[in-house]
């Protein structure tokens, strides 16, 4: 993720607009969806489309009641923001190792789960000038007018004014709403998967201001403190030391940081040798098979990771095949295009070859800057990563430096140092060895899974 260093300025003269902090812990939602990787444009048409659903809000707030939603005050709550199935995981296991004992609420529901218990706040009705709202107008126009300089500065469209002015209101009423539940009901605590985000960004602040007991999870990969400090909730679940070590650097007291591990890493179990000559002969793969994920990025670092593939792919050896693995918010036609007619590069997601399956064929991984490459580290599969001539100050190249991934600038070098592999000549898998694992154990996730789970319970519990 890549905020520009003048939109994090924006922020701190936000804090002078309101210097609890409130009102930009509610608004770096708006940079974090819009100018994170590349500035998302804003069409009149979205404009419009937002002053009418602003306005359809507004009316629905004042003929028609609220939604009442049952919560069961005794048990604690435990958000969902993602469609995203491998997010979903991060609290869906903890729910389930809870026993489901628990009020499930959702801000965005996943559309291809159908087990959930629990609740959809993103469609909650909101008074959009409610007290909430009535009581910031000032901070909301100081912030609107702060906004419009900024985009000026940067030379960016002014159309983002009015989404930027509509996501202000819709903050404030969804923390008016939820203070109004957490007026009502205490609950044991609660914990979301990113508290930086959206209306969960309000739903946190609100259980802060009634004393709840707040925590959240470090989402993804620390490219940037922008997203992840200062904390809203009051107690973050780090993976491992690594972490750990740089939320302190960014400002986050040691007392607040807890080392759980990641409940999204899943270890697969190792398949017999004939089920995975089955797969590669279903996907039309050869015997080595090496995988290339992305992460979202500017168009020109897409461009030479691209560049890299294909002199990658020409070089290997003809034993060799390359899956290109898209994040998935990209679209897999732009990486289908260059590579059309390569006979040993495909693009393929989870539709086409699961991830269990992936990490099971998988002999190594190349990444630039994604998370997938935990995903293979977590599963012992040797990684390295990309050097794309960018600057690049991503937690990656910082893993490189630590001697956890190695890295290469051509990929002539890579090729030379797979090839000397003995254990890839007889068509195994290049494990880490146990050493590197524990290693990277120690230092960057503890755990994985449902053991991560069962250990933010007991830290949730040590900390009441």
């Amino acid at each position: 993720m890549r905020i520009p260093s003048k939109m994090v300025g924006f922020y701190e003269q936000l804090d002078q607009v309101d210097d609890s902090g409130q009102l930009s812990s509610l608004l770096r939602s708006y940079a974090v969806v819009k100018f994170s990787n590349e500035i998302q444009p804003v069409s009149s048409k979205q404009v419009l489309q937002d002053l009418l659903t602003l306005a359809f809000q507004l009316v629905k707030g004042i003929f028609w009641s609220s939604k009442k939603i049952h919560f069961q005050a005794d048990l604690p709550i435990f958000t969902f923001m993602s469609k995203r199935p491998h997010l979903y995981k991060m609290n869906d296991l903890l729910a389930h190792e809870y026993k489901e004992e628990c009020n499930r609420v959702f801000f965005y529901k996943p559309e291809d789960l159908t087990q959930e218990k629990g609740f959809v706040l993103a469609g909650l009705p909101h008074k959009i000038f409610g007290t909430e709202v009535r009581n910031n107008w000032k901070s909301i126009r100081k912030a609107r007018k702060l906004f419009k300089v900024y985009l000026k500065a940067e030379g960016l469209s002014l159309h983002h004014r009015i989404p930027f002015w509509v996501h202000t209101i819709r903050q404030y009423a969804a923390l008016g709403s939820y203070k109004d539940l957490f007026r009502r009901l205490k609950f044991p605590f609660v914990v979301c998967e990113y508290d930086q985000y959206n209306q969960v960004a309000a739903f946190m602040m609100a259980a802060r201001e009634f004393g709840i007991p707040t925590y959240t999870q470090v989402h993804g990969l620390l490219n940037t403190h922008f997203a992840y400090t200062p904390l809203i909730a009051n107690k973050v679940f780090a993976w491992g030391n690594y972490h750990k070590r740089l939320l302190e650097s960014w400002g986050v007291p040691e007392n607040h940081i807890l080392i759980s591990g990641a409940t999204q890493y899943h270890p697969y179990p190792d398949i017999e040798r004939e089920e995975r000559q089955r797969i590669l002969k279903a996907l039309n793969l050869e015997e080595q098979v090496m995988v290339v994920a992305t992460n979202p990025m500017k168009e020109e670092i897409r461009a030479a990771l691209i560049e890299f593939v294909l002199e990658l792919a020409a070089e290997l050896p003809s034993d060799w095949s390359v899956i290109i693995r898209p994040h998935p918010s990209e679209s897999l036609a732009f990486y289908e295009a260059p590579v059309k007619g390569k006979s040993n590069i495909q693009v393929m997601n989870n539709a086409k070859l699961s991830m269990a399956n992936l990490m099971q064929i998988a002999n190594t991984a190349l990444v630039w800057n994604s998370a997938f490459g935990i995903d293979t580290m977590v599963n012992r599969i040797q990684t390295f990563q990309m050097k794309l001539h960018f600057p690049d100050d991503g937690e990656v190249s910082r893993l490189v430096e630590q001697g956890l991934i190695p890295a290469f600038k051509r990929p002539s070098d890579l090729i030379r140092l797979i090839s000397s592999k003995p254990e890839v000549a007889e068509g195994h898998s290049t494990k880490i060895s146990s050493k590197e694992f524990e290693n990277f154990r120690k230092e960057y996730c503890a755990n994985f899974g449902a053991l991560a789970a069962q250990k933010m319970l007991q830290l949730i519990k040590e900390n009441k």
